[in-house]
């Protein structure tokens, strides 16, 4: 007897507890994923040439932008070995990113087009140095980090829906169980 006791309040616990984890789920992917995305949105960091900028980064890929109008030509940008970035175990190989693709972002109505590729190995403070003059530049991370990350979100998201339906779902069939048993005429066998 005490075993099919147990047995019902577990009956009743977990769809509870799937509903609960599902939406928590859902909640904080979401906010993760927004977060993320957004931040992706704004450079870290913006300044004008020629100099050096120091900026705190996390670890992973990274791409140095330079304004430019819409449709300029390649020729218009700094030349990727102009700029050297140095962190925490020294320079940072770079590479090329107009020299293979197009990376662009646009903050406001400034357009910006990738320059320079690079990796920070860890996360600390980076230098960007060039001493090429009149040139804005911008930090940010690429575009394509941005969108593995709202997919990884949109993942998760999907997981806590998925389990939050469960429970719901588990949560309607005991209640209807529960109606039809009440319904029922004593004596009568549900």
């Amino acid at each position: 007897m005490r075993q099919h006791v147990v047995m019902r309040k577990v009956i009743v616990v977990v769809p509870w507890l799937l509903l609960v984890a599902g939406l928590a789920l859902v909640v904080v992917a979401a906010v993760g994923g927004a977060r993320q995305f957004f931040s992706a949105l704004s450079p870290v960091a913006q300044w004008d040439t020629p100099g050096s900028h120091e900026l705190h980064l996390e670890a992973g890929p990274w791409v140095v932008y330079q304004a430019a109008p819409r449709g300029a030509p390649t020729r218009q940008l700094l030349d990727p070995t102009d700029v050297v970035v140095t962190g925490p175990v020294g320079v940072v190989p770079t590479t090329c990113v107009y020299c293979t693709m197009s990376e662009t972002l646009t903050l406001g109505s400034s357009h910006f087009i990738g320059v320079i590729r690079f990796t920070a190995p860890e996360g600390g403070t980076y230098t960007v140095t060039t001493e090429t003059r009149d040139a804005e530049l911008a930090v940010a991370p690429p575009a394509l980090r941005t969108v593995g990350h709202v997919f990884v979100s949109l993942a998760w998201i999907g997981l806590g829906a998925a389990l939050a339906a469960v429970g719901a779902g588990w949560l309607i069939v005991l209640l209807v169980v529960r109606l039809t048993r009440r319904a029922s005429p004593p004596g009568t066998a549900t």
